[in-house]
């Protein structure tokens, strides 16, 4: 954060003045060195140059020995004095050496120091931004808290008059055996109720009141039995974000035995299905009750289950991609059974019409 950048920035400042302190050591150090080599090679040549004198005037027969004597002190001054010299070069030169190694540390030091720098500035500004993004997703998330607060006020104030609705409602219809009074399927079953008011459009979807309910004898209130609780997920290909049920398939084949005690009658089978594409059987106990629909949305489809397919202990519901179903990955699974049949599955359409002929509300219902 702020803090490991100042401390970076402080540590880049120490390290760039500790360099540029080493860096004019170094200078310093090479200028004192080239002057000892000057001096150095100044006394050397003389020292070299009255030695050579002393070794011609010692060979020379016709020189007296007090003037080889003093050739020879000549030679031996001037060379102690080059030796002198150049132990001070050495000097020099050690202080180079070392100079060059601090120079040469202080600089690894500082480019480290700026590399911590600029990782400091990286991390804060990435800290900053994630601090933005939290406190913008904050505020979408109360905006979308209190959104939901208020749909949930408004669709309980609905919820509670349409209660009221049906309560107030007087019940001009209260048995009616849809399939027996068609006769057959296909067939239309009219119905007229006169003496009725209706205020507002008088459609199905509430925008009016009139209020047309269906349920099934025998289905509303039921206790559904559990064939399975699971989510399966079918198909041949790995889907990571398939968490309920699971990333990996279990092939085109679902086999799921279960036990049965209930009694000999009509029941309905709910099954919850995802991401159908293509075609896959259902099957009970090797009757074919139907069929998933092809519908990628999540949604929970119903079959009716005629008597005698059920039996009493042990039972097998399968359930298998078709033939040339090869590529379809699904998710299927968290099924029931209920006594009776559902009304949805017996009625495919209906219409409201007001007297005159006029058509005010119609209702598909798919089986």
């Amino acid at each position: 954060g702020e803090t490991t950048l100042t401390a970076a920035n402080k540590t880049t400042i120490d390290a760039a003045a500790a360099k540029a302190v080493a860096d004019k050591t170094l200078a310093n150090t090479k200028i004192a060195t080239v002057n000892a080599q000057k001096a150095f090679d100044e006394v050397d040549n003389g020292a070299k140059e009255a030695e050579a004198n002393s070794k011609k005037i010692s060979g020379d027969p016709k020189k007296k020995k007090e003037e080889k004597d003093a050739a020879a002190k000549a030679a031996t001054e001037k060379r102690a004095q080059a030796n002198t010299v150049k132990t001070k070069l050495t000097k020099e030169q050690a202080k180079e050496t070392t100079a060059q190694k601090a120079a040469t540390t202080a600089g690894i030091k500082f480019t480290q120091a700026r590399t911590a720098q600029k990782t400091a500035k990286t991390m804060l500004a990435e800290a900053k931004k994630s601090v933005t993004d939290a406190q913008k997703a904050s505020i979408a998330a109360e905006q979308a808290s209190i959104a939901a607060a208020k749909a949930a006020v408004a669709a309980k104030i609905a919820a509670d008059k349409a209660i009221a609705v049906v309560v107030a409602a007087e019940k001009v219809l209260p048995k009616l055996d849809v399939a027996k009074a068609a006769g057959a399927i296909g067939k239309v079953v009219w119905r007229e109720f006169k003496g009725v008011e209706v205020e507002g459009s008088g459609s199905i979807d509430g925008s009016g009141n009139l209020l047309v309910e269906l349920i099934a004898l025998d289905f509303k209130g039921a206790a559904a039995i559990d064939i399975d609780r699971k989510l399966h997920h079918l198909g041949n290909d790995r889907v990571a974000g398939w968490k309920e049920s699971s990333p990996e398939p279990k092939g085109f084949v679902l086999k799921i035995p279960f036990q049965f005690s209930g009694k000999d009658e009509l029941y309905t089978m709910s099954l919850v299905q995802r991401d159908v594409h293509n075609g896959w059987g259902i099957l009970l106990n090797g009757h074919v009750v139907g069929q998933l629909k092809r519908n990628t949305k999540d949604q929970v489809a119903r079959f009716a289950i005629p008597r005698g397919v059920l039996r009493k202990g042990a039972n097998e519901l399968i359930i298998r991609a078709d033939a040339k179903n090869k590529e379809d990955d699904i998710e299927v699974g968290r099924i029931q059974l209920t006594a009776g049949d559902a009304a949805p599955t017996l009625i495919h359409s209906l219409e409201v019409i007001r007297e005159g002929g006029k058509k005010v509300a119609s209702q598909s219902k798919g089986r």
